[in-house]
């Protein structure tokens, strides 16, 4: 409003629906960071997952931990835990994909020489999909409906952007993806620390 108008505006409707909204993401965002706290906590503690331990564990041994990492993030996002599998199939730059009824990850880099917090960012990132999928399909899960409707409109059919298609950055800046991407760095860098 500028000097010369003299009309009283009541936002008190507006604020208070922007206060819902807020209150919502508020909600989300302290959801999401307790759930990335009590990960780190949970997965800190799972041997198999220590940079010196992995590199003793044979494939059966690498799987079977990996399981262990997505029935406890299941476990905390209370939703289903899936099975985790190897697929001898991906290429090499697929790293994991979630189909919705199994995690797979890329065998190859599973026994190959990519590091285990890779291997544990794949199962959190697809394990995150899982949530989503989740969240989508159970109205209520996650308290900031803004989030859900992207969620449910970027999983429709057509709406998935794949990056040998559209690029990597489009990829990655989807809803889906950006909030994957995000959640399982958190949990990462929380139990391995930052990237170097």
């Amino acid at each position: 409003m500028n000097d010369t108008d003299n009309e009283v505006i009541d936002d008190s409707e507006v604020n208070d629906e922007n206060t819902s909204v807020s209150d919502g993401q508020q909600d989300f965002q302290a959801d999401t960071d307790a759930q990335v706290q009590d990960a780190v906590t949970s997965l800190s503690l799972i041997e198999g997952i220590q940079p010196e331990n992995w590199g003793s564990l044979e494939q059966g041994e690498r799987l079977s931990t990996l399981q262990n990492v997505e029935s406890q993030m299941a476990e905390l996002q209370q939703r289903e835990a899936f099975p985790v599998v190897a697929d001898n199939t991906m290429s090499e730059n697929e790293f994991g994909g979630f189909n919705g009824s199994e995690i797979r990850i890329n065998q190859n880099h599973m026994m190959g020489d990519q590091p285990v917090e890779e291997m544990v960012d794949t199962v959190v990132h697809e394990g995150r999909h899982a949530f989503q999928d989740y969240a989508v399909n159970n109205p209520g899960v996650v308290s900031d409906n803004a989030v859900v409707n992207q969620w449910g409109d970027n999983l429709q059919p057509g709406n998935y952007l794949n990056a040998n298609e559209y690029g990597q950055a489009a990829y990655e800046n989807q809803p889906i993806e950006a909030d994957a991407f995000s959640y399982a760095e958190q949990i990462r860098s929380g139990v391995y620390g930052e990237r170097e």
